[in-house]
């Protein structure tokens, strides 16, 4: 539990991952296994209920007169559109100074009204995760002549920070994950590859930033902690940019409370709303759709040729509004992805099929002005046909990788004043990851080690079981 913006965390960390030798594993059993432990996972939560909090911002202020006089009094508040949220409001003191805590990163309107003055109305106000905003509004008197009212919005913490919101998620061109906007649009990263247009779907990126080691960076996802465990600096998580209303990273300068020596990567996903709402799109892309420029001179220089599409076909639908039921009209949202990838590399005799399947729903079964109770639910499944292929490791000594990431949060929120909050709740964050041969092989693994190259059956495949609790 936490009062205000001063959170004490208490963390655990399990986890459990084997190694064993090449074996066929069937994606039943691997299903059968996954299903098992979330079944322990959840009943393991219901005894030891647990915590993730939202990185919430700080709002910070002075109402005046034009004749720099303080305005005691005035209502300054938050509209952040269809949401539930609860009611982010302030009113300001004898000195006309006012301060909204824990308010959810995202785009506001800000608004500020007292009786005898001019109402205030300034859209565009983006309040970051754990970010202070100090403002100064200016009210005129209603009976003032050609008058008019402003607000001068800064920022108090320092920090070096980007922040992706609409214009980067969905209308400036992308690869459709988040690792591709770190590439092109976040100037202080570097990752260890670059996706074109898709053909690294479902493989996370690894990259640092102002000198600092991808191990060292941590993932969060509305505040609960997702980071691998096992492998630190990657993430236990694959959520589409469908399932996310804004994320940004902070590479340094950061406040005390990000806790990574690397980059934060922080995901925010959008809160239900009460207004019915939705939308589908569908993307797709092909062989005929790219460029090809193996020509007879790179065929004499044996270059093997790159890697293309053979498809990818990238559809989505979400849903929000409140439920259709009398007793139980809670708010909600729902958002369903899928990528279908099918792609081949030069020098590589075998298609690769990488499919990806993504889930999330939030849902609000109490929400009063000033209180609020969020559940939230997030799946991803990855089944990649050839995990490790290059060209120096045969088809058939690449293995079936099947992942599956599953993260469930629960908190209740309550506004004790303008400048205090309370919150309780918990987090959990569980992937089980795992890869077996392919089918059918009969031959022994076989390492070339003047080259380097591997043939034959994969040496081993693997299982393990990843979970992450937080509470705070």
């Amino acid at each position: 539990m936490v009062l205000s913006d001063s959170p004490l965390e208490y963390e655990i960390l399990g986890l459990y991952a084997t190694g064993r030798k090449a074996r066929n594993m069937t994606r039943a059993q691997q299903h059968a296994g996954a299903a098992i432990a979330l079944a322990f996972l959840v009943l393991l939560g219901i005894r030891a209920p647990l915590h993730a909090q939202v990185a919430h911002g700080t709002i910070v202020g002075v109402v005046r007169s034009l004749q720099g006089k303080p305005l005691p009094g005035a209502q300054v508040r938050l509209d952040a559109g269809n949401s539930p949220a609860p009611n982010l409001a302030a009113t300001t003191n004898l000195a006309g100074r006012f301060e909204i805590a824990a308010v959810p990163p995202g785009s506001y309107v800000l608004k500020a009204t007292l009786q005898g003055w001019r109402d205030l109305r300034q859209p565009g106000v983006e309040v970051r995760p754990a970010g202070t905003l100090e403002v100064r509004i200016i009210l005129a008197a209603t009976s003032a002549a050609a008058a008019s009212v402003l607000a001068e919005v800064h920022r108090r913490d320092v920090g070096w920070e980007t922040m992706f919101g609409d214009l980067s998620l969905r209308r400036l061109p992308n690869a459709r994950n988040v690792w591709s906007l770190l590439e092109n649009q976040e100037p202080s990263s570097v990752t260890n590859r670059l996706d074109i247009g898709g053909l690294e779907t479902g493989v996370p990126a690894l990259f640092g930033a102002l000198g600092a080691s991808w191990t060292e960076n941590r993932y969060s996802l509305n505040g609960l902690d997702v980071t691998d465990p096992y492998l630190p600096g990657q993430p236990l998580i694959e959520l589409g940019l469908d399932a996310v209303s804004e994320f940004s990273v902070a590479t340094g300068a950061k406040s005390a409370r990000f806790g990574a020596a690397g980059a934060n990567v922080l995901l925010s996903t959008p809160q239900a709303g009460a207004v019915l709402h939705g939308s589908t799109r569908l993307f797709y892309s092909g062989d005929s759709l790219q460029s090809d420029y193996h020509d007879a001179r790179l065929e004499r220089l044996h270059f093997p040729g790159p890697e293309r599409f053979k498809h990818l076909v990238d559809g989505n639908f979400q849903l929000g509004g409140r439920l259709p039921f009398r007793s139980a009209a809670w708010p909600f949202f729902t958002s369903l992805s899928t990528q279908q990838l099918s792609k081949t590399l030069g020098g590589f005799d075998a298609p690769i099929d990488v499919d990806v399947y993504r889930a999330l729903t939030e849902v609000t079964p109490f929400s009063h002005d000033r209180s609020r109770v969020n559940l939230l639910y997030s799946g991803q499944h990855i089944f990649n046909s050839r995990q490790g292929a290059n060209l120096l490791v045969a088809p058939e000594a690449t293995t079936l990788g099947n992942d599956n990431f599953h993260q469930f949060q629960a908190r209740g929120e309550r506004a004790v004043s303008g400048a205090a909050w309370f919150t309780a709740g918990f987090g959990t964050a569980h992937a089980l990851i795992s890869s077996g041969i392919q089918p059918g092989l009969t031959e022994p693994s076989v390492i070339d080690l003047p080259r380097m190259a591997r043939a034959g059956a994969s040496q081993l495949s693997s299982a393990g079981v990843r979970t992450r609790y937080q509470a705070d």
